[in-house]
């Protein structure tokens, strides 16, 4: 698999296997290095075949909430942490409204921050896919 792609075939041919008649149409296939992504509900305000007109992610004071306006990020893969770049399947995401600033968690909540240049918050940042 080419370092810039990051494929979630597998996953979502998982998914469909363990949930039939689930809506084939989500939209997790391929994440791309330096494609820009949002990231959209399933099912708020409601469930519907076109996930992209539901509420996505937006950045509030540097926590995420369900808004109609969407925060735009960049994939960096692999990921920026030098322990997860040995991960075939790594990301981290730049937000491309704030440059400089990455999704992280913190406490099971995803957050906004701006990179520290640290390595421990290189983890923090970094995403590794569990296909």
């Amino acid at each position: 698999m080419s370092s810039s792609l990051l494929s979630l075939s597998r996953k979502k041919e998982k998914h469909f296997k363990e949930n039939p008649g689930t809506n084939t149409n989500l939209p997790f296939i391929l994440v791309v290095a330096n494609g820009m992504y949002t990231f959209h509900s399933y099912d708020i305000p409601f469930e519907q075949e076109n996930v992209f007109l539901n509420n996505c992610w937006r950045s509030k004071n540097g926590r995420f909430v369900l808004d109609q306006w969407c925060h735009v990020f960049i994939a960096h893969i692999p990921a920026l942490s030098k322990e997860a770049r040995k991960e075939k399947d790594s990301v981290s995401f730049e937000s491309a409204c704030l440059p400089g600033y990455f999704m992280r968690h913190k406490n099971y909540h995803f957050l906004l921050q701006k990179r520290d240049g640290t390595e421990l918050f290189g983890k923090i940042i970094s995403f590794v896919v569990d296909s």
